[in-house]
């Protein structure tokens, strides 16, 4: 149970504007949540977004956390969690309650959306892995249905053996990358030519310069001897990524995911079927991908204590929900790439 029934937390105070205040209070437990004692937050641009676009003053901010469990709810107390236990996970900051995010010193969320953090990671690590881990899973494992890489069982029909993971150095692109390689994919990406060592040693076979006026013919001359490819996720989905996505395919039938709002344009090819994932489903209470992600959920723990799983992500760590601000303003800015900004709260 929190000791104060206050705190400080980092909250909207206009449009594109936050500002740290010291009276925010502890929402109090609902009888299917945990209170989470926070204990680190790592920033991602969607945060800077709802800033800007969609939360009022005064409302909470932040998705991606690690902390420690100080009070069960009444309907909470079977669901594989107990008071001290480490826990990380995920929620969207501000959007289902005001007083509910994670710049801040105490939480309210579902245990649903919670996992057990082994001793063998950080904090740090462990935040990092939620909303860009989380994204990369269900979009490969579930809306591509790439095989699980964590069950022993073997599909029974052909799956893909390549893969594109169209901007590979973003948040989402690098976790896809180390998992498509769990999985036993062929991986070819696409990044700024100073990322492309990075994309390589998380597993990348192949990786283009997205800016190369010709790099679409050069994925798909990549992948021509295996048959090219007909499943990739665009982990950006703007400044007509899709497109070029679908270019690569070079004319076979397959599907793109695609993490933003795409729509498709007179001329795209019909073969080719565009779905659209957002981790923001899977955060509405009871929904489908609600219970999706809480299957990954029940297993990331033991592949992270494996070291199957770990934080792939260069990160820089600040200490003080006070700094954050300043990082949500060089993600606005576009000053991040590859590296997670990453806050400690003690």
């Amino acid at each position: 149970m929190a000791s104060s029934k206050t705190q400080r937390a980092v909250v909207v105070l206009e449009k594109g504007k936050t500002t740290l205040v010291s009276d925010k209070p502890i929402p109090p437990v609902i009888p299917r949540g945990v209170l989470v004692k926070i204990k680190a937050i790592t920033l991602n641009p969607t945060d800077w977004k709802h800033v800007d676009l969609i939360l009022k003053p005064g409302d909470s901010i932040g998705c991606d956390f690690a902390g420690d469990i100080v009070e069960l709810g009444s309907e909470a107390k079977d669901k594989g969690f107990k008071v001290g236990d480490a826990v990380s996970g995920v929620i969207r900051g501000g959007f289902h309650h005001p007083d509910i995010g994670v710049f801040q010193e105490y939480l309210v969320t579902y245990p649903e959306l919670l996992w057990h953090k082994p001793a063998n990671i950080s904090y740090v690590d462990a935040a990092s892995l939620n909303v860009a881990g989380d994204t990369a899973v269900m979009s490969l494992f579930y809306a591509l249905g790439v095989p699980k890489f964590w069950e022993p069982t073997q599909p029974s029909t052909p799956s893909p053996s390549s893969v594109l993971i169209w901007a590979g150095s973003t948040s989402v692109g690098l976790y896809a990358i180390a998992f498509a390689k769990l999985a036993g994919l062929k991986i070819v990406s696409t990044a700024s030519p100073h990322n492309h060592a990075l994309l390589k040693s998380l597993g990348a076979d192949a990786v283009f310069d997205y800016k190369d006026p010709e790099v679409a013919q050069k994925i798909k001359d990549w992948a021509q001897p295996s048959g090219g490819l007909t499943i990739a996720l665009d982990c950006i989905s703007e400044h007509g990524s899709t497109k070029l996505v679908i270019d690569s395919f070079g004319g076979n039938s397959g599907k793109v995911v695609h993490i933003l709002a795409v729509k498709p344009e007179e001329g795209w090819p019909s073969n080719v079927k565009l779905e659209r994932f957002l981790l923001y489903d899977a955060l509405v209470v009871d929904s489908k991908d609600f219970w999706t992600l809480n299957e990954w959920h029940k297993v990331i723990s033991s592949l992270v204590e494996k070291g199957q799983v770990k934080n792939v992500i260069p990160t820089k760590i600040t200490q003080g929900i006070e700094q954050i601000p300043e990082g949500l303003d060089l993600l606005r800015q576009g000053k991040v790439s590859a590296q997670k900004l990453a806050y400690t709260v003690y």
